[in-house]
């Protein structure tokens, strides 16, 4: 016999209690699939919502537990890329029991944009990993579709040239999933000059654009290496050049370089 939660005296007082005890049980567990014996497959036995013993299955699909009280329990058998296997069992002496489990997959259906604008917009052509199981790359809409096996744990990366990649941990259940994932352009200025030779003395209109085309206010403009100004709103500045000969214009913001205007 045996008893495997403690019996609490409340009142140590001199008397005589009564010890509830159980027959000496154990379940062994025989786990497969269609095509054999299922290895590391994690089992949970339960007992009224507590845990009771856990483990995993053998290279034979065995699992043998340890000493329990007799009683019913709740089993749950799980291992990726099957469906969860949840059974109730009366176990009352040593008792031996078949549970099969069986594969599946799911659909992941994914959508990339750009939170960049006011609407988010679709980002088309970008790379999707689901590390280890699937790749695709987004249509007009921005959204692919991936097939995954059921209860897995991965890694969804989205990459494409021009923005920055990202990557989150997923669990994969036992349905079908949607994933919305936001990347950005990776930060970038462009300058652009309306003149390429100009009096000396003049001033040589630039206008300075972001990765997204539009105009980049608050800029620092250099002129040969040295800063002579910031662009306004419009991302525009007007330099002097004050010596003839060649020159560098470039525009940086932290970081972030422009190319060369000359």
């Amino acid at each position: 016999y045996v008893r495997t939660t403690p019996y609490a005296i409340a009142d140590a007082s001199e008397r005589e209690v009564e010890v509830e005890v159980c027959r000496k049980s154990s379940v062994c567990l025989e786990v497969s699939d269609d095509n054999g014996p299922v290895e590391n497959a994690e089992v949970l036995i339960e007992r009224g919502g507590l845990e009771i013993t856990t483990g995993t299955t053998d290279s034979d699909g065995v699992y043998e537990s340890d000493i329990i009280q007799a009683g019913d329990y709740q089993v749950t058998i799980r291992k990726p890329g099957y469906y969860t296997a949840q059974k109730s069992l009366e176990i009352d002496g040593n008792v031996t029991n078949r549970v099969v489990l069986r594969a599946g997959s799911v659909s992941v259906d994914v959508t990339v944009i750009d939170p960049h604008f006011d609407s988010p917009r679709s980002v088309d052509d970008a790379r999707v990993n689901l590390t280890g199981f699937a790749t695709s790359r987004t249509g007009p809409d921005g959204r692919t579709v991936l097939g995954t096996p059921v209860n897995v744990r991965t890694t969804l990366q989205v990459d494409k040239k021009g923005y920055r990649g990202k990557s989150r941990d997923v669990r994969i259940g036992e349905s079908d999933t949607n994933v919305t994932v936001e990347i950005s352009r990776e930060p970038s200025l462009t300058t652009e000059a309306t003149n390429e030779r100009i009096v000396t003395g003049e001033r040589v209109p630039i206008v300075v654009t972001n990765a997204y085309g539009e105009p980049a206010p608050g800029v620092t403009i250099t002129l040969d290496g040295d800063t002579v100004g910031t662009t306004d709103t419009e991302g525009e500045f007007a330099a002097r050049i004050n010596e003839s000969g060649g020159h560098t214009l470039r525009a940086t913001d932290g970081g972030v370089r422009s190319n060369e205007v000359s």
